[in-house]
């Protein structure tokens, strides 16, 4: 398969259909956020399904310094939390 732009098959496009970035240390507005966010607008562009998981467990001071992020989801990573989805 191969590592950028589109699949060449459907087959290829099937075994990436759902894509979950995830972000264990929350939103902290500086290089991890802003990678996310580029890469989140390389899967929509793609035609790629994706969701964004971030932790909120920590705050951090920059943490609206990225306003336009799309399909995030805000969760503690706690078994009720994550279980529940």
């Amino acid at each position: 398969m191969e590592l950028h732009g589109k699949p060449k098959t459907k087959k290829q496009k099937e075994k990436m259909n759902n894509i979950s970035l995830v972000m264990g240390r929350g939103i902290e507005g500086c290089g991890v956020t802003k990678f996310t966010i580029e890469q989140a607008k390389f899967y929509a562009k793609n035609d790629y399904n994706y969701k964004i998981w971030a932790s909120k467990d920590k705050t951090w001071s920059r943490k609206n310094a990225h306003t336009d992020i799309e399909n995030l989801e805000h969760i503690k990573f706690t078994e009720e939390e994550v279980g529940s989805r």
